[in-house]
């Protein structure tokens, strides 16, 4: 039928619409293209052509799909082997989330007694969790806090931490700290497990002072007054000039409080010596180096180079009294134990 039609048989000899001669010889160009698709169509049908039409069938629009479908019909029906047309499927599946495992840690300001806070943060597919450790005291650690929360309220952790100048430090450098103070802690090992394996054993090795990150927040006021925790000097020193303050209060061999005060201040400057013993002042230096190394990896070098000012006198040997710092701590210490002494509040310390 085909070889009826001269404009088909134009076709079958190269000749004709450029574009149809084209695609029906060489395979180049779309059936949908083409200025005349039923007559290509036929021409391929009449050159048993049906690769064109199964290709026309799969990318054409819906005039020529419907013609290539039309011409695969003929050549079925005239015994030509039509391959099935290759099927592609439509089902689309979700690929898993992939959960990327977010890290921080922040360092806070120290306190007025130089203890200072680090918050770790871990979100990952496992779980979130948020740990706080307040370092400082003799043992190094004065509370540990592990919560686990979802994802979303970790966020508002990181925003409560960066809202309240809290300096972030390298992860590791945190855990490094949190490994050393709070492993003791019941639900440590439930924290580390959302961890990378190989980040905990990396914290143990690290040099803890040897990076720090840029960018931190603005420094706070230097503390102009810190002081000592008094539980980091020595409690029976304390207790003994307890009775003797409490004694001068209420002597009446003072002729004027002037005088009632130097006498007080005599006491407590000898307290303040006798506190700052050799274990106290070990612990009061290890406390002090701890805090400057948070200084120095929060980025804030004016609360660093103060309280490297105040550990060179506690690890040079200095006397109680002549540590500004210390001597404020026993009087304030001192002077609040007798008022609480005085009021009823306290039973009188054992000595």
């Amino acid at each position: 039928m085909a070889k009826e039609n001269p404009r088909v048989t134009e076709l079958l000899g190269g000749a004709g619409d450029a574009a149809t001669v084209a695609w029906l010889h060489l395979g180049v160009g779309e059936l949908a293209a083409l200025a005349d698709v039923d007559l290509a169509v036929a021409a391929a049908v009449a050159l048993k052509k049906p690769a064109l039409l199964l290709a026309a069938q799969e990318r054409g629009d819906k005039a020529s799909r419907k013609a290539a479908s039309a011409g695969l019909h003929k050549l079925r029906s005239a015994g030509v082997d039509v391959p099935a047309p290759v099927v592609v499927a439509r089902a689309y599946a979700l690929e898993k989330e992939e959960v990327e495992v977010l890290l921080r840690a922040f360092v806070g300001v120290p306190d007025d007694n130089g203890d200072l806070e680090v918050l770790l943060t871990a979100a990952t597919a496992e779980g979130s969790a948020a740990m706080g450790l307040v370092l400082g005291g003799r043992s190094g650690v004065r509370d540990v806090k592990i919560s686990f929360i979802n994802r979303s309220a970790i966020r508002d952790v990181w925003r409560s931490a960066e809202r309240f100048r809290r300096a972030e430090v390298p992860f590791s450098t945190g855990l490094h700290y949190a490994e050393a103070f709070g492993a003791e802690h019941p639900d440590w090992r439930h924290f580390v497990k959302l961890l990378p394996a190989e980040l905990l054993e990396s914290a143990r090795t690290l040099d803890p002072l040897a990076t720090r990150l840029p960018g931190q927040p603005s420094e706070p006021p230097t503390l102009t007054r810190w002081m000592p925790n008094p539980d980091l000097l020595e409690e029976r020193a304390l207790n003994r000039a307890m009775p003797l303050v409490m004694t001068a209060v209420g002597s009446e061999a003072y002729t004027d409080d002037e005088a009632r005060r130097a006498a007080m201040d005599a006491i407590m400057l000898d307290a303040a010596d006798a506190a700052l013993t050799d274990e106290a002042r070990a612990a009061l230096v290890k406390h002090l180096e701890q805090v400057r190394a948070m200084l120095w990896l929060s980025g804030w070098d004016r609360h660093h180079a103060m309280f490297g000012d105040i550990l060179a006198e506690v690890a040079g040997g200095a006397q109680g009294r002549t540590i500004a710092s210390i001597e404020a701590c026993v009087k304030l210490h001192l002077a609040q134990s007798v008022m609480q002494a005085l009021q009823g509040g306290d039973a009188e310390p054992e000595l």
